[in-house]
C-alpha cells in the first residue's frame, strides 16, 4: 500500500490545463551536478507554480515570475550554482494538456 502524500501548501487545480512552460532548477556544487531537478516550475493558465520536495514532503507555492539562474561562492571558496533548464522545450511538454497529477 502506498502511503498518502504529505503536502505543504495548496496544490493548484491544473487538471485539464495546458502547459505553457516547465522549468527546473538544477543544483551544481563545485562544478559537479548534485541535484538534476532541485525545484520544478510549471506555468499553466498564465500562472507560475513552484514544486519542490524535501524529507518526503511535497511543497507547492505560487510564483509571480519565472526563476533565473544564479551562483554564489561558499565560505570555503567552492562555487554553488542553480541553473535553470527549460525542460518544457527539451522534452516537448509545452502545449501538452495536464491529464492529472
Amino acid at each position: 500500500m502506498v502511503d498518502p502524500l504529505d503536502i505543504n501548501g495548496e496544490p493548484p487545480e491544473l487538471q485539464g490545463s495546458t502547459l505553457q512552460e516547465v522549468l527546473v532548477s538544477s543544483f551544481w556544487f563545485d562544478g559537479t551536478l548534485a541535484e538534476e531537478a532541485n525545484v520544478v516550475y510549471l506555468k499553466a493558465d498564465d500562472a507560475w507554480h513552484r514544486l519542490y520536495f524535501d524529507c518526503g514532503i511535497i511543497f507547492w507555492r505560487p510564483e509571480t515570475t519565472p526563476p533565473e539562474s544564479y551562483d554564489f561562492r561558499n565560505e570555503d571558496g567552492t562555487l554553488s550554482e542553480f541553473r535553470v533548464v527549460d525542460l518544457g522545450r527539451t522534452r516537448d511538454l509545452v502545449g501538452k494538456q495536464i491529464d492529472g497529477y
